[in-house]
């Protein structure tokens, strides 16, 4: 891995999917157990999707994977699942967030102040608001990577 770096680097390239996928496979036999995730299916291509789906048989047994995504159409049919978990935030959970990320970034209160009429309970607010509709429909699903195409989730 790390002579492959510097290769791709001089050649201002990135390596080929079955590369990554090669390399990622010999690091994960080095392991009794590892866990992937594979977080927002739904922002990926179909094809994307699909190539996961299809390798997913092949994947060393020794690998789970978390897949999370939005509750989307063509990700529901290409993961066609049979189990799935519906992660609902709850709005202290967002409140509490938006507090911390306030006490954490000077960043923020900066662009903040500088807008008319909102402070940090305004923005508060406006993204619990918005995370209704955006976030009542994330799945997830741990399962063993040897699953057939069938049995999992993403969707």
């Amino acid at each position: 891995m790390a002579t492959l770096a510097p290769s791709h680097e001089r050649k201002e390239s990135l390596p080929s999917i079955e590369t990554v996928r090669q390399l990622l496979f010999a690091e994960i036999y080095t392991y009794d157990r590892v866990y992937l995730v594979l977080d927002g299916l739904d922002e990926t291509s179909e094809d994307v999707n699909l190539r996961i789906r299809d390798d997913l048989t092949t994947f060393p047994s020794q690998l789970s994977i978390l897949f999370t995504s939005r509750n989307i159409f063509r990700i529901a049919q290409t993961f066609a699942s049979d189990e799935s978990i519906e992660v609902i935030p709850q709005n202290d959970d967002i409140w509490k967030y938006i507090r911390q990320t306030f006490q954490e970034s000077n960043q923020l209160r900066e662009v903040v102040s500088r807008l008319k009429g909102i402070d940090e309970n305004g923005v508060g607010t406006i993204v619990v608001q918005k995370a209704r509709g955006m976030y009542d429909c994330q799945f997830l699903q741990l399962l063993p990577s040897n699953h057939s195409p069938g049995s999992f989730l993403c969707g």
